[in-house]
């Protein structure tokens, strides 16, 4: 998958398919510094999974123009609390039709961190502790737009702590 994600920066783009399988991950995938950047699977059938450790994938460091779309993310027993998806200093992230999975008590499906702008989330399902929340605090968010999800976490669907975080023009929420 790396290759595939290095392949695509050197390109300028495109799309990578994952067909239906268990993807195990040993680390984190990292996506940064790339533009018009797909990932698109086969719905539930594709899966990307943790071994251990800190989650799924980070899109960070001028991630501009990326998709998700269209298939699982989970986590392993052990590690940390990192979210299962990561996204900071990003701008035109698309997710659409995720699903999102974890037993661990304190694990978030998607997590905002700073300078996030023009994200939005549709048809995405958590079945998480947290649904959606902020990366950490003072985390700068604009045009942020989750609708149209389904979100069965027991600590929070969406947690966004008022003063810890800026919220800025055109963010929308609802009929989760």
């Amino acid at each position: 998958m790396e290759s595939a994600i290095d392949k695509t920066r050197a390109n300028g783009g495109g799309t990578i398919c994952l067909d239906i399988g268990e993807y195990v991950l040993k680390a984190p995938l990292v996506i940064g510094n790339v533009r018009s950047l797909r990932i698109v699977g086969k719905g539930s059938g594709t899966v990307l999974r943790s071994q251990r450790g800190p989650g799924v994938m980070r899109i960070e460091e001028n991630a501009n123009d990326i998709v998700l779309s269209a298939f699982a993310m989970g986590k392993g027993e052990g590690g940390s609390g990192d979210p299962i998806l990561a996204v900071s200093d990003a701008s035109r992230v698309g997710l659409d039709r995720l699903t999102f999975e974890s037993l661990r008590g304190d694990v978030a499906a998607v997590a905002l961190g700073n300078r996030v702008e023009g994200l939005w989330m549709r048809d995405c399902m958590a079945t998480t502790p947290v649904g959606v929340t902020t990366l950490e605090r003072g985390a700068q968010m604009r045009g942020i737009c989750i609708e149209g999800n389904t979100l069965r976490c027991v600590n929070g669907a969406i947690v966004f702590e008022a003063g810890q975080s800026r919220y800025e023009g055109g963010n929308r929420v609802g009929a989760n």
